[in-house]
């Protein structure tokens, strides 16, 4: 059984982050390189997302940076095409929105829409990541 030390270790894994440019999202991606892991960052905020990148790569890891909006389906298949060769082994799926107003103060369809970017990535993208990823062991 490995010990917690070596668990904790992401060296030779790649770790796939959505909501990374900014917040909790880059947070964890400093975690995630830190810990060893190669990065592919997803965020649609361009600037913050290409100056996270450059700023990770102080962790002599592999640093991607994706523009995506999670909120459109040709996006999310567009971004598991681009990973393929990558091979992730992780998938942080932080992303999501929140208006800067009272929580009392929010209309419904808000939540649907930010439910939206966060739920979509997955379900409407099986039948590429199917497609681009085979099956693989633990051991692989």
């Amino acid at each position: 059984m490995a010990s917690i030390q070596e668990l904790l270790l992401l060296n030779g894994k790649t770790a796939i982050i959505t909501g990374s440019a900014s917040g909790i999202g880059r947070a964890i991606a400093e975690r995630y390189a830190e810990a060893g892991s190669n990065l592919i960052l997803i965020d649609i905020d361009k600037k913050n997302l290409e100056k996270t990148r450059v700023d990770l790569e102080r962790y002599d890891v592999d640093v991607s940076a994706h523009l995506c909006d999670l909120g459109k389906k040709e996006d999310i298949d567009a971004i598991w095409r681009d990973v393929a060769k990558k091979r992730p082994d992780i998938l942080v799926n932080n992303a999501g929105i929140y208006p800067f107003k009272d929580f009392l103060e929010i209309e419904p369809e808000y939540y649907q829409k930010d439910l939206s970017a966060i739920a979509r990535p997955i379900p409407e993208a099986e039948p590429v990541i199917i497609a681009v990823f085979p099956l693989r062991s633990n051991n692989s």
